[in-house]
């Protein structure tokens, strides 16, 4: 197998990368003060507290419970109370409430927070954690993701006193966080065994302190807010009801059991701690429902509404006067939502990601709007440590082809730097690009080695979206070196939504080269690689005929659609192939996405019919 040079130089800079010496910081944890406070038969551990030895009395706490997906809800809670002048002296949040009440506390205005929830797909940055034997999923990126959205990036340096709580299964009692940075500490609040880390916290001259989500403790922390000093307590919840009576499989009856002890623990405390219960009703939600952001804020938003005589009423009682909270309209977080989007940002430890692919061609070199089916599995390697991402994948098992990628991400705020590369004794290929990026398109300029021929290379990427329509397409340019002469391939996609229920979703493929192989949109019989042009339109069918499905409490089956479709190609022949198909999603824990989907068509030209699957696996 013959290396080329810049294949060469990939490997070497990867090499330079992984021996850069590390560096340490002093842990937060040498630095804290704790404090042991008894209530009741309960003990809680704090750390340092003066900020809210500092509050005027009387002190009001909003605490914000968890429930996964459905504690989305208390984005709207606190819109509702931000528009009627509620003040809020302090946060405590547990779970998804410490992420919402991380967020609010941190200084981000509340309609950015709803953009943040409803826009960015959190699902890309959970990554399986494999192979490894201490959860499902690794969570660095949402971590640090969190940390790069907040104005201020350290719990005690925030406008609104913030408290995340966590339990410690070394000593079995509640640890109250209200210091460290936001990276460091937001993950021992959310931490379920199996699914997501368990937080190790290092004390100075102590046992460690291992850290978990205390959901089952104190789903709703209205007694912490109470340790702290609040005066009135007014309490989120985000508590569901099974949807099913009969526990004839182990995960349910595991299922029941873990809701049961979270009533018993957590019902008390809210109904004797709470001046005021927002009772949020989200049995009709899954915690994977990430994707109904919108709706779950709109419930926390009425919910709320309603309670807010009785709210006003009490503060009345105890002679506080409304507040308006003072807080800029707007932050400029434009630039880290791009990075989030672009999988842009830099995160200070070392991550290796195994690539797993199967059902869909997804190789480095190929644009990644529409992939070619492929059943044969694909498997690779991604390193990322700060500013550089290397991958390599296995593209094709029989003949050992590899690819690698180097990106130097953020050269400037807008430009990161990608070479690729591939491995093989026959076919020569190489890419050197330089990126620009924008919130809604890329723009690529470099050079481009395929077979011995060089190219100048120009790339476009962009995805809008206006009203009921959205709009994608990808553009690779080649230029010849004397800019005599150009290769295009560019690909579309038009998502219009009719109607609550119907759908049109038109795609187009344009191909004059030869070099470059098309992806297969055409559903008829096999088009050769470089057909001309394609051309598509699928009706779907959006109807929730089936609600969502949920097994074993991990993997949740949605969006089911059903979809008439129309084909077009032209090459060396023309044809039109129409016909029947049917998609969903499978997702693990609502977030990582498996597509599965079987459709059947006719060819005109040739007289016949097909039957294929669209999968599309990636771990």
């Amino acid at each position: 197998m013959k290396l080329n040079k810049f294949n060469n130089y990939l490997i070497l800079l990867l090499i330079l990368i992984l021996l850069t010496p590390k560096t340490f910081a002093l842990s937060d944890s040498a630095k804290i003060i704790y404090q042991k406070v008894k209530m009741g038969n309960e003990t809680y551990i704090i750390e340092d507290s003066k900020q809210f030895d500092k509050l005027d009395d009387p002190t009001i706490a909003i605490a914000l419970g968890g429930g996964g997906a459905r504690a989305l809800v208390h984005i709207g809670v606190l819109k509702a109370l931000q528009e009627e002048n509620i003040p809020i002296d302090m946060v405590v949040g547990t779970s998804m409430g410490a992420i919402i009440g991380t967020l609010y506390g941190s200084g981000i205005p509340i309609k950015q927070i709803e953009k943040i929830a409803t826009e960015v797909t959190f699902s890309k940055m959970f990554e399986l954690n494999f192979p490894s034997t201490q959860s499902l999923l690794e969570t660095k990126k949402v971590n640090y993701s969190l940390e790069k959205l907040a104005p201020n990036k350290r719990l005690e340096e925030f406008p609104i006193p913030t408290v995340l709580l966590s339990f410690d299964l070394n000593r079995g009692a509640k640890y109250v966080h209200t210091s460290g940075r936001i990276s460091n500490v937001i993950q021992s609040s959310y931490a379920i065994p199996v699914y997501f880390p368990v937080h190790k916290k290092s004390a100075y001259n102590q046992e460690d302190f291992y850290l978990v989500d205390p959901g089952v403790v104190e789903l709703t922390p209205a007694k912490t807010a109470k340790v702290l000093g609040a005066d009135i307590i007014i309490s989120s919840t985000a508590i569901d009801q099974l949807a099913y009576d009969k526990y004839n499989n182990p995960i349910r009856a595991l299922s029941r059991m873990i809701q049961l002890l979270q009533k018993r623990n957590s019902a008390p405390i809210v109904n004797k701690y709470s001046d005021i219960i927002i009772n949020n009703n989200v049995g009709n939600y899954s915690f994977m429902d990430f994707e109904l952001a919108d709706s779950l804020i709109k419930l926390g938003y009425s919910q709320t509404k309603k309670k807010i005589p009785e709210i006003k009423e009490l503060l009345k009682q105890n002679n506080i006067a409304l507040n308006k909270l003072e807080r800029k309209q707007t932050l400029n977080i434009s630039q880290t939502l791009k990075n989030i989007k672009y999988n842009r940002l830099m995160i200070d430890s070392y991550m290796t990601k195994p690539l797993i692919y199967f059902g869909k061609d997804n190789s480095l070199f190929k644009q990644e709007l529409f992939k070619d089916e492929l059943f044969k599995p694909q498997y690779g390697a991604k390193v990322t440590k700060e500013h550089i991402d290397f991958t390599v994948l296995n593209v094709d098992k029989d003949t050992d082809d590899l690819e690698t990628s180097i990106r130097l991400k953020q050269v400037t705020p807008n430009i990161d730097l990608i070479g690729k590369g591939k491995i093989n004794s026959e076919e020569d290929k190489m890419e050197l690009t330089m990126k620009y990026y924008t919130n809604n398109y890329t723009i690529g300029f470099g050079r481009k080695k395929i077979n011995h021929q060089d190219f100048n290379l120009l790339t476009n990427e962009y995805d809008l979206s206006t009203n009921n329509i959205k709009f994608q397409g990808e553009t690779d340019l080649l230029i010849s070196p004397d800019f005599d002469s150009y290769k295009v391939l560019t690909s579309h996609q038009t998502k219009f939504k009719l109607s609550s229920i119907w759908s049109i979703k038109p795609k187009i493929v344009y191909n004059n080269t030869d070099i470059l192989s098309s992806p297969d949109i055409y559903r008829g019989i096999e088009p050769e690689e470089t057909a001309d042009f394609q051309a598509t339109i699928d009706w779907v069918y959006t109807h929730d005929f089936l609600p969502a499905l949920e097994f074993m409490k991990i993997i949740q089956v949605n969006d089911i659609q059903l979809y008439l479709f129309s084909d077009y190609l032209s090459s060396t022949r023309e044809s039109t192939a129409y016909g029947l198909g049917a998609q969903m999603n499978l997702r693990l824990l609502g977030l990582k996405p498996l597509h599965l989907g079987v459709y059947s068509s006719r060819d005109k030209k040739y007289d016949e019919s097909k039957l294929s699957w669209d999968l599309d696996l990636v771990f």
